[in-house]
């Protein structure tokens, strides 16, 4: 007999949010992962806990990598968006590197600000999206 054991509900929602998400919802969940992540390894790093802290770190890398790839460069403003995600990468790589606190406030700040711009687009585009999985914050 093969036990399966019941997935995590929550996990099962949120991968169902990610399926059913329109394109603008799906970068805004983006963002808000680079903001968690970025968070954790604050959090990580005071508590000198190091390996958690590169961890999180590397996890915000590869979400911004992700926003870098997924630009259209038919828009001019694509151009500016890797720009400033490459500033982002490095600065990242900066605070992984010194292990220094106050490099991550400002990533997060751009981060933020950056999420409620698209969260304002995918609404508008979109109508409501998928309520639930992206919110204003």
């Amino acid at each position: 007999m093969v036990l399966v054991s019941n997935p995590n509900p929550y996990a099962k929602y949120k991968q169902q949010g990610v399926m059913t998400a329109n394109p603008g919802d799906l970068i805004v969940m983006l963002y808000d992962g680079a903001i968690k992540q970025l968070k954790l390894s604050k959090i990580n790093i005071e508590n000198r806990d190091i390996e958690a802290a590169n961890n999180s770190l590397k996890k915000t890398q590869d979400i911004i990598t992700q926003l870098m790839m997924d630009l259209d460069f038919t828009y001019e403003i694509s151009n500016q968006l890797y720009s400033l995600y490459d500033f982002m990468i490095r600065s990242v790589r900066d605070v992984n590197i010194k292990k220094e606190i106050a490099g991550i406030d400002p990533i997060i700040e751009l981060l933020s600000d950056l999420r409620s711009a698209w969260a304002a687009i995918a609404k508008s585009s979109y109508g409501q999206g998928n309520k639930g999985f992206v919110e204003d914050q």
